[in-house]
């Protein structure tokens, strides 16, 4: 990304591999103490750690504002994690003014640098106009390249572009294709668009799958409102995922006012339908303490429930959960195998610790 990059000593580098160990260990304090010593010396990558480590209040108080530093720091020196975070910070407005032309650029770098997270989210950011105008083609090349790298959610997003013919030649068998590579990774999104598509639609769920379709539909051509009247009758009809994505509506204040209660109200009725992202969703906001009390014990309890359901997300979520003793006791073991497990449906972030961990 950049060859702004200082030479750096052995032991600079030696601190940063000290802070991993440190952090697999469960001694955070320790990895914090050594990251600062690397990121102090010019390291990118404990940069990046240590940005992670205040963002997420890991072995030291949580403090957007020094995460972002550190993670432009790490960025202007091209570590490509830092810019996806800083990214991150920017489009979220953590511990930066929120920026979405600049969270444009630095997940642009991000992507050139194979980060596949960043690829995706491109993806969106084109399709809807977030930071630059409206790009289908752009979206569709960006979606293309994280479907090609295993992201099941750029999968489904990838066939929706076929389906409507946005950034790409409409094709139904293209879109078909996609959807059923996302539906095998548990894409929960893939697998209601491919039950609507083979509906005959004499059954009152597949009605309500249908709503949702409708729904996911007029989401992807910007009529939010519309699709918010699409999902409710999808929950009327007794679909989960109209409820989650209702729920999602109401977070994001697409085609209703912004929500937290009731975005809160529709993700639990969802999960507790038996709807796996809204479960791991569920969870994360436990995690957060966003729009509800923090509570990491009942955040693994999603992650659990959606993991237990197939949610590659649940598994690795489950798996940080237990690595770090959140909500869990430490158990690195059940750590492992709850990444392996989310790596074998292609999820990028288990499968890159597991290569950490040397597995």
């Amino acid at each position: 990304m950049s060859d702004k990059t200082p030479a750096l000593d052995a032991h600079s580098l030696l601190e940063n591999e000290l802070g991993a160990l440190c952090a697999s260990q469960g001694n955070y304090s320790d990895a914090v103490q050594h990251f600062k010593q690397a990121a102090d010396a010019g390291v990118p990558a404990a940069m990046h750690n240590l940005g992670v480590y205040y963002h997420e209040g890991v072995g030291v108080e949580q403090n957007f504002a020094i995460a972002a530093q550190w993670f432009l720091k790490g960025a202007e020196l091209g570590d490509a994690d830092a810019a996806y975070n800083l990214a991150v910070c920017y489009q979220n407005g953590e511990g930066l003014d929120k920026d979405l032309p600049a969270a444009l650029k630095w997940y642009e770098k991000a992507a050139d640098a194979g980060i596949v997270d960043a690829m995706r989210i491109l993806g969106n950011f084109y399709y809807f106009g977030q930071g630059t105008d409206i790009d289908y083609e752009k979206a569709a090349q960006y979606l293309e390249k994280a479907a090609q790298a295993g992201d099941d959610a750029a999968m489904f997003k990838l066939g929706v572009c076929f389906y409507n013919g946005r950034g790409v030649e409409e094709s139904l068998s293209e879109a078909l294709r996609w959807f059923e590579k996302a539906a095998k990774l548990g894409n929960k999104d893939a697998q209601d668009a491919l039950d609507e598509l083979n509906d005959d639609g004499d059954d009152e769920s597949n009605e309500g799958s249908r709503e949702n379709m409708l729904g996911m539909q007029c989401v992807s051509k910007g009529d939010y409102q519309q699709a918010v009247e699409h999902f409710r009758k999808g929950i009327e009809l007794g679909c989960a995922a109209a409820a989650y994505n209702l729920g999602i509506s109401y977070y994001n204040g697409t085609g209703v006012e912004r929500d937290l209660r009731k975005s809160l109200e529709l993700n639990e009725q969802a999960a507790e339908m038996g709807n796996s992202d809204a479960m791991c969703n569920l969870g994360t906001r436990y995690y957060r303490g966003d729009g509800i009390e923090r509570d990491l014990e009942k955040a693994a309890l999603w992650y659990q429930k959606a993991a237990e359901s197939g949610n590659a997300k649940g598994m690795f979520n489950l798996g940080v959960c237990y690595h770090k003793g959140e909500g869990l006791e430490i158990d690195p073991f059940a750590a492992i195998e709850w990444f392996k497990s989310a790596a074998a449906l292609g999820h990028e972030g288990a499968i890159s610790v597991l290569k950490k961990m040397g597995f």
